[in-house]
């Protein structure tokens, strides 16, 4: 289980409306204390900063529709994929890297925009690709995308905003 000063003992289940229920209670629980950060200790301002993005990260899995609305981004291809539940992500523009992933219902976020990004999720078993600065991909990675039943996204935001922007949503790093 899970214990904070700041709230009840949340048990981990993976019924999703019992982890809904508990992270309301602890909204509400905390709101009703008045806690904010002038009345918290130091140490229960950092633990109430990261215990929170990390329940929210426990309780919800993000669809990819959710998760392009929040980095202002455009579906490329693969409409069939936006009500996808994405689990985690995975930020990196080494392939060799996204090779070592053995996690299923990851979103790979990536500026790299060509055919080798496509083959490499096909190889790890990715159905779901976030290019960001803009990155337009070639028409043969789109053609290669749709062979391959692979959603592609994109979004003016660097690797870096994009990938904060989704952690602060509650999508959780793959580690």
């Amino acid at each position: 289980g899970y214990s904070s000063s700041l709230g009840p003992k949340l048990q981990y289940t993976s019924h999703k409306a019992s982890l809904y229920r508990q992270y309301s209670f602890l909204i509400v629980f905390l709101k009703g204390k008045n806690q904010d950060k002038k009345e918290m200790t130091k140490g229960q301002r950092t633990s109430f900063s990261y215990r929170l993005p990390l329940l929210h990260g426990i309780m919800l899995h993000m669809k990819l529709k959710d998760i392009i609305e929040g980095v202002d981004g455009q579906l490329v291809w693969g409409e069939s994929h936006l009500e996808d539940e994405i689990k985690r992500g995975f930020a990196s523009d080494l392939m060799s890297d996204v090779l070592t992933i053995l996690e299923d219902d990851i979103l790979l976020i990536t500026g790299l925009s060509n055919n080798q990004a496509i083959r490499t999720a096909e190889m790890s078993d990715i159905s779901n690709i976030l290019l960001v600065r803009n990155k337009k991909p070639s028409q043969s990675m789109i053609d290669m995308a749709k062979e391959l039943n692979i959603a592609l996204a994109s979004t003016p935001y660097s690797l870096f905003k994009a990938s904060g922007l989704l952690f602060a949503k509650g999508l959780k790093p793959v580690y």
